[in-house]
């Protein structure tokens, strides 16, 4: 059958507002380490992101996802393009960004205008700016509004009600009130359809709300969908072996080799980011399995390796039980 032009104008408008990745990789814009400004075509980080949320609205009509991410891999621009998208395009959406630090708020917010300044989509698909500040963008004919907030005190929120939600490097909001304001954000949005709650963080130890709700939500006990996305994923971690170097994988390499899929490309760019760093620190920002990124982050006690490797080994990839070790600094 032949679509009229009418039904073809239809059909690329759904599309158009429903498709975040088609939407994305038409409109948006964003700023490369190099400094230029290019489109924003999904990585394979960034595509299992838009998996994620695909899955999860057409089953269940809202989304709830909480990401453990690695270092620059993107899934922020993501999170952000989403909540663009859904402000920018659909009637009465009220997003809200809650960082963990001011500056991480402004680097946000920055990007959001980015989005909307380089935005080149014909009106209406592009709204009409109502309002612009240092923190929000509203769309006055959508009455549909965009803000970002910093993780500080009590009552972020109070007495507001959001539909989408970008909650970011929650691990590293500050403690005293980091629990009252994740539940005072979640108890903010309706668990209707249309909504969204995306928490996203690099993991700071086996402590706090981010490590609680990532552990109920691989265990099932809660609605979010756990994203854990390996550094490995990411086609520019590796590195151009050197004809004069002659590259020769440890058995550990091997190991990680045989386990992971890893080429040597991939195996020399990770023995420079140790060499650069630490052997830890490289575990903490480029993790190989979520177990390993919340053990070998945060203050540390026990030597990590053997620890992750203990977990790997255990039924189900599960402690049998945790317990807390409470140490006890005899002062004469």
């Amino acid at each position: 059958m032949t679509l009229t032009l009418e039904q073809k104008k239809i059909q690329i408008l759904e599309k158009i507002t429903n498709d975040f990745g088609f939407y994305s990789s038409h409109f948006l814009k964003i700023r490369t380490k190099n400094a230029d400004i290019r489109p924003l075509i999904f990585n394979d980080a960034q595509k299992e992101l838009e998996r994620v949320i695909n899955l999860q609205k057409n089953s269940t009509g809202k989304v709830r996802v909480i990401i453990l991410k690695g270092r620059q891999q993107g899934l922020s621009t993501a999170v952000g393009a989403y909540l663009y998208h859904n402000v920018s395009t659909k009637k009465a959406k009220k997003a809200l960004v809650v960082a963990h630090t001011h500056k991480a708020a402004e680097t946000l917010f920055t990007m959001t205008q980015r989005y909307h300044e380089n935005n080149n989509a014909p009106y209406p698909i592009k709204p009409k700016t109502k309002l612009s500040g240092k923190a929000h963008l509203v769309f006055g004919e959508l009455d549909s509004s965009y803000m970002v907030a910093t993780a500080g005190g009590d009552g972020i929120v109070r007495g507001e009600t959001i539909t989408h939600a970008h909650l970011s490097e929650i691990a590293f909001w500050p403690e005293a009130h980091a629990e009252n304001n994740l539940n005072g954000l979640l108890q903010s949005i309706p668990n209707t359809p249309d909504t969204a709650i995306l928490i996203e963080s690099t993991a700071n130890g086996v402590t706090g709300p981010f490590y609680r709700l990532w552990q109920d939500a691989v265990a099932g006990k809660n609605s979010f969908y756990p994203l854990f996305i390996p550094w490995y994923w990411q086609q520019e971690y590796r590195e151009t072996i050197p004809d004069h170097y002659i590259f020769e994988a440890t058995p550990d390499e091997m190991e990680l080799a045989k386990l992971y899929g890893l080429d040597n490309e991939q195996l020399y760019w990770r023995r420079l980011k140790i060499y650069e760093t630490s052997f830890d620190k490289f575990k903490q920002e480029y993790p190989f399995t979520a177990d390993e990124a919340f053990i070998t982050s945060g203050s540390q006690i026990f030597d990590a390796e053997p620890l992750v490797k203990r977990v790997s080994e255990l039924k189900n990839n599960r402690p049998i039980a945790r317990q807390d070790l409470i140490l006890n600094e005899w002062v004469d």
